[in-house]
């Protein structure tokens, strides 16, 4: 243990040694106990980028690799970057192993992200954030920097720095680190890791979760009855026979389109230095089960790539929801959304109020019916929309925070 303490307090020393005379960056560390540094190695290694930052190989390393946006964003995970197998021999900074280690096998998922990269130059050189696990940006309204000069100073979490480029070293939001220790053969038959260390596997956690939806969604549709549904419609009126869904019947649901709903709402569900907002949703519908009703509830992950807040652009997909059953499922459903910011997976309690026809064409609306969906304890409600049978198709749907497309395919 004595030579494990000597071997950390001889890296730290040579992380600082060039620092010895200035105060500030003395404060700022308080680094006293080497056990206690490497306890926390995304500070350690945060306080090397301050160090190296005025580096133009430091520079054009993070940039090279941030612009490969592995995951969707302007970011690159450490340890694949940084590490022996993979860095190139002139890599601009060369982290201790015994610190590498330490993030490899205690901290897989840190990254490096940059925003506003086109603002770094000679003489506008980065902030460095340090983001922890703990971060909330629900509580925490101002976070410290380090300035190039190794200062430290406030600043507030909700800050657009327009004209200032920023490094924070932070924790992926977009990627799973599955230990090595498990068996991971059902992952690897359906998506590709995007690396692998001696401790971890790492995989796109939209890849994950939409291959989980995908092996469940026949246990979740619906099959609709046309019989059922031409004579529900005739029954409640013209406003039913003549709608695009009854005309395209049978056809499937699709979400087309999504993208956050202006630079306020994409400011309100992630600051700029956590990066793009990481967006799924629950579609959520009722079934008529013998006069009872019960909600299904398909989950379907998004992820990023709406350019940025100043100039948000859509983006395409392709979500099959369902096949929409007038008589089985009703005349209107929900779309949930949500804003990825992990933690431990939690239980949230919903409420939803359904529509459904009786099998005389009367409308009845049962008592709101009380449900759970699985979210992270620190991801952000991105607001709800109701969507009704009779909506015309390629309707655009608003939550307040997401605007999504909405398309219905005859099948």
């Amino acid at each position: 243990m004595k030579k494990t303490y000597l071997i950390l307090f001889t890296m730290i020393s040579l992380v600082f040694s060039a620092c010895e005379e200035n105060k500030s960056i003395e404060t700022i560390s308080e680094i006293k106990n080497p056990a206690e540094s490497i306890a926390d190695p995304g500070k350690l290694f945060t306080q090397m980028v301050m160090e190296n930052v005025q580096s133009s190989d430091l520079k054009q390393f993070i940039l090279d690799n941030a612009s490969q946006r592995f995951d969707g964003d302007f970011n690159f995970l450490v340890v694949p970057a940084f590490g022996t197998e993979t860095k190139s021999a002139d890599a601009p900074m060369d982290v201790p192993s015994a610190l590498l280690d330490a993030i490899a096998k205690d901290d897989p998922l840190l990254q490096i992200y940059v925003l506003h990269p086109e603002c770094w130059t000679e003489d506008n050189l980065p902030l460095i954030i340090y983001l922890s696990n703990d971060f909330d940006d629900h509580k925490d309204e101002y976070i410290d920097a380090y300035t190039p000069e190794g200062e430290i100073i406030s600043v507030k979490v909700r800050d657009e720095f327009e004209s200032q480029a920023v490094i924070v070293v932070s924790h992926n939001e977009r990627t799973m680190a599955v230990s090595t220790a498990i068996d991971t053969k059902s992952f690897d038959e359906n998506v590709n890791s995007v690396y692998s260390s001696d401790y971890f596997k790492y995989y796109l956690r939209s890849d994950i979760i939409n291959m989980d939806n995908q092996q469940s969604q026949e246990q979740i549709s619906t099959k609709a009855s046309s019989i059922g549904d031409y004579a529900i419609a005739a029954l409640l009126g013209s406003e039913y026979t003549s709608c695009g869904r009854m005309q395209m019947y049978p056809s499937k649901d699709y979400i087309t389109k999504v993208k956050p709903s202006s630079k306020s709402a994409w400011s309100a569900i992630e600051p700029g230095i956590m990066g793009d907002p990481e967006l799924y949703f629950y579609a959520e519908y009722g079934q008529a089960l013998g006069g009872n009703y019960k909600v299904n509830k398909d989950k379907k992950y998004v992820g990023v790539g709406y350019a940025n807040r100043n100039h948000i652009v859509w983006k395409n997909v392709n979500f099959e929801i369902m096949r929409w059953s007038l008589f089985d499922n009703g005349t209107k459903m929900r779309y949930e959304w949500w804003e990825d910011d992990g933690g431990a997976i939690i239980q949230h309690k919903s409420s939803i109020s359904l529509e459904m026809p009786t099998e005389l064409g009367k409308l009845i609306t049962p008592d709101p019916i009380n449900f759970e969906i699985a979210i992270g304890k620190k991801d952000d409600f991105a607001g709800s929309v109701y969507v009704y049978y009779i909506d015309e198709n390629k309707h655009n749907y608003n939550t307040s925070y997401v605007t999504f497309e909405l398309e219905y395919k005859k099948q």
